[in-house]
């Protein structure tokens, strides 16, 4: 896997090569070969998650 080309061009390339030989084929290849992206995507949620968390409450103005 060339990690600069993005997933569609992967796609692609997977149906040029001929590797698969249909769509569900050729989406599970492309799954397989995004996972790395796929767990850190979660990764920065759940961080997001935890900075959220962490944040004071916002003061109300006002009071």
């Amino acid at each position: 896997m060339e990690p600069n080309k993005a997933t569609l061009e992967r796609a692609f390339g997977l149906a040029r090569s001929g590797k698969c030989n249909n769509l569900t084929s050729l989406r599970l290849d492309v799954n397989a070969m995004t996972f790395g992206n796929w767990k850190a995507r979660r990764l920065l949620n759940q961080l997001l998650a935890l900075i959220a968390a962490a944040a004071p409450p916002p003061q109300a103005e006002g009071f």
